[in-house]
């Protein structure tokens, strides 16, 4: 019985000896000069849609993954190693990227208190390097890893905490270290568009960066309504799939189709001139849904008219840039059939979210539609005249500015009618709803 437990200990030690070999082996050839392979990721101002920075990250040729590399040369002893040779391998390749425009590199306490990353840096315009706190460990000595902030920030160098939100060591870091830059963990941005938790975490972390003079960087950001729910809050900096692939230089950022963020407003006083001067409700309405679809990006924006005597809303106008193949203007519906009347027994004006927040509409089944907008047009007696509503088959969120802008657009349509008695008949409703 001895003899078989030593003998399975010494198999045992004699496998894991030749993994530490064959793994060290491994390790060894992405230290060769040149190695490992670095890409580079955008950092966006969408705002702006400047390219701020680009993070580098190494690449390795089997499919594992650089994590996976990072902690198989931990376990070897090889982990600085493999950290500073990927930092040098992103380094010589400062020079072709554009001026103004900041490199991250990605350095874990350890490389960071390591003298040989400030030797690194001997020749190079440390004001154009963000370096990236990646480790998520306990820190055995803070005073030590400030100590080595504080020199590396004497030659110009910034900082960033990557992984914000995700952990309690990553928010102890922000805290310690007081950095240049916090990265808003991709846990954090995935889904901010439709969970008001992740947005009231993101908005605290916006918060503090603020309040310490920090840039908040969203990372993982990969669809347009998890952008606009970004934007919203505050949010201008981010990274992702939506805004740029890691890849070879140069640098190929691909901003969303769209009009920039920071044309996507109403011109107030143009619609206010629109409606004054219209002479018919077409000549009203026609314009309106023009800009309810260039504000919130939405394929069909439409107005009803709701017909009290049959109860019925009478889809009017509509605005369609999409390629399904709607009603023709004027059919009616029952007003219990439709999703209007769904939002406001609901108490919502909007959803990205359909089949779970209106499920069994025949319509909106038919056509697919995830997102949904719903405003009452009321007169000043609370008469209701219609609706004015937007929908698409894509999830985008609504930020709060865009809703209470197309309310706007209600009362300008609602002030026209009541000033004109022509425009206003046939569509009183019940008082209320």
């Amino acid at each position: 019985m001895l003899a078989e437990l030593v003998g399975q200990e010494l198999d045992r030690q004699y496998d894991e000896r030749r993994r530490r070999s064959t793994t060290e082996t491994r390790i060894r050839s992405a230290l060769r000069p040149g190695s490992p392979a670095i890409v580079f990721q955008p950092i966006v101002n969408v705002r702006t849609s400047a390219v701020i920075g680009a993070e580098a990250l190494a690449r390795f040729p089997d499919a594992s993954g650089p994590e996976r590399w990072f902690a198989d040369a931990a376990s070897v002893g090889l982990g600085l190693e493999l950290e500073l040779a990927a930092i040098t391998a992103a380094l010589g390749q400062l020079h072709r990227i554009p001026d103004g425009v900041y490199l991250s590199v990605n350095a874990s306490p350890i490389a960071i208190q390591s003298p040989r990353l400030m030797e690194l840096f001997e020749g190079i315009d440390a004001r154009r390097i963000v370096i990236e706190i990646t480790e998520h460990a306990h820190v055995d000595d803070y005073d030590a890893l400030v100590d080595a902030v504080r020199q590396l920030r004497s030659i110009g160098a910034r900082f960033a905490i990557d992984d914000a939100g995700a952990g309690y060591s990553s928010l102890r870091h922000v805290v310690r270290i007081r950095p240049d830059l916090i990265k808003l963990d991709t846990s954090l941005t995935r889904d901010i568009d439709t969970d008001p938790a992740r947005r009231a975490l993101a908005r605290s972390l916006l918060l503090f960066a603020e309040e310490i003079g920090a840039m908040l960087v969203a990372e993982g950001v990969e669809t347009l309504t998890e952008l606009d729910a970004l934007v919203t809050l505050g949010v201008d900096h981010v990274q992702g799939y939506l805004t740029g692939r890691p890849g070879a230089l140069p640098l190929t950022p691909t901003l969303p189709d769209r009009p920039p963020l920071r044309q996507r407003h109403l011109d107030a006083a143009s619609l206010a001139r629109v409606v004054a001067s219209a002479t018919d409700v077409e000549t009203l309405t026609r314009p309106l849904l023009e800009s309810i679809a260039s504000l919130t990006g939405l394929e069909i924006s439409y107005l009803t008219l709701y017909d009290a005597e049959a109860n019925e809303l009478d889809h009017r106008f509509i605005h369609n840039n999409s390629d399904v193949e709607l009603a023709p203007e004027g059919t009616r519906l029952p007003w219990p059939e439709t999703l209007c009347q769904r939002c406001q027994s609901e108490g919502i004006s909007w959803t990205a979210d359909v089949p779970r927040d209106l499920p069994g509409n025949a319509v909106a089944e038919r056509f697919g539609i995830n997102t949904y907008l719903s405003l009452p047009v009321h007169s000043a007696e609370g008469r209701l005249l219609g609706t004015l509503c937007a929908a698409s088959r894509e999830r985008r969120y609504l930020p709060t500015w865009t809703v209470r802008e197309i309310e706007l657009l209600c009362y300008l349509v609602a002030d026209r009618f009541a000033r004109d008695e022509a425009l206003e008949h046939a569509m009183l409703g019940p008082p209320g709803r």
